[in-house]
């Protein structure tokens, strides 16, 4: 989950892109994951949906490091960060994003795809559900898939 305001609009590097909605300083904690905004979903899961929904998790999940068989779907604007090999953002810390440097209101937020998967080669599939690290407003609807994640996941009740 994006923990700073951001907006989309069109990016120099590719598509859409998320920029910064107020100047960020270096260290400031720009991504968090949060069970209640990341979507956690079963790969075997993926194979019953329709073929344009297995596309659209093709395209914005990113592989769980942590648990195998397992991708990861942002439902805030973090689905839209696009890579560089010179991020303004590190995500070596597996669920946690950091500015690297100096955020300018307006400027694009890029991260490094390979520090969330070290095999990432580019935009071209590799394997099944997984292509590239990317980071998608609101509460996750219920659904069948949510259903699997909190019986995998059960949120605590503090």
């Amino acid at each position: 989950m994006l923990m700073v305001r951001t907006y989309l609009a069109p990016s120099a590097i590719e598509g859409l892109g998320v920029f910064a909605g107020e100047s960020l300083e270096r260290g400031r904690l720009v991504w968090s994951l949060n069970p209640l905004f990341d979507i956690f979903i079963r790969e075997s899961e993926i194979e019953t949906l329709p073929q344009h929904m297995q596309e659209f998790i093709d395209r914005y999940s990113w592989t769980h490091r942590e648990i195998p068989g397992v991708v990861m779907l942002e439902s805030d604007y973090g689905k839209f960060m696009n890579h560089s090999l010179t991020p303004n953002t590190d995500f070596r810390v597996f669920d946690k994003g950091f500015a690297l440097t100096d955020i300018a209101l307006g400027e694009e937020i890029t991260c490094n795809y390979h520090e969330c998967d070290p095999t990432f080669v580019g935009f071209f599939r590799k394997r099944k559900y997984e292509r590239r690290c990317t980071k998608m407003a609101g509460r996750n609807p219920p659904s069948p898939l949510n259903d699997s994640f909190h019986s995998l996941f059960p949120l605590s009740s503090d």
